[in-house]
């Protein structure tokens, strides 16, 4: 089945409360950032957050957060019945054709064979690689929790990347930035 894209700006609360869904079925709780706040975040310029829809239904969002130099995905999810359709790559390749220059970054969960969501995270970095970006061998630990960066580019200014965050949230002031 063909699926037209569109993408919006959030405008309804009906449009939150499936956002907060998808969220609780693709994060575990300690990586989901609270919707007000990812609004409240969305009003500075250099922020997105926008939902799409499939057909006229909404099948994901994405909050991205934008600096001279990096497109940092934040969060990229699609609603669990619109996913392998090919929807994720299609709003993914939108949003890596669109960086003019600038990379493409983001943090996922490394894989781990003990973690109860490890072929979740399987999926998720085989999504990103599928599609382009690269695993860069860097880790971010962040609030206890240790991430993978991928990126569209090998190499990455790391004191630019933290700035990034910092910009985004304090809470990434204490962040580590390392290669194992």
């Amino acid at each position: 089945m063909y699926y037209q894209i569109l993408k919006k700006r959030i405008s309804a609360s009906r449009e939150i409360e499936e956002i907060k869904t998808m969220m609780e079925n693709s994060f575990p709780k300690e990586e989901q950032t609270d919707i007000a706040k990812l609004q409240q975040l969305s009003l500075r310029e250099y922020v997105n957050f926008d939902v799409y829809y499939a057909n006229n239904d909404m099948c994901g969002f994405s909050f991205i957060v934008k600096n001279k130099n990096f497109i940092f995905l934040y969060y990229l999810v699609i609603k669990d019945c619109f996913r392998s359709l090919g929807i994720g790559t299609k709003i993914l390749n939108s949003i890596i054709s669109s960086k003019d220059k600038k990379i493409v970054i983001l943090n996922i969960e490394p894989l781990d064979i003990n973690a109860l969501n490890n072929s979740q995270r399987k999926k998720r970095l085989n999504f990103y690689l599928e599609n382009g970006l690269i695993n860069t061998g860097y880790f971010l630990y962040h609030e206890n929790i240790e991430y993978l960066i991928l990126a569209s580019e090998q190499t990455f200014n790391i004191v630019e990347y933290k700035s990034l965050l910092i910009d985004l949230s304090e809470s990434y002031r204490d962040c580590k930035i390392y290669k194992k």
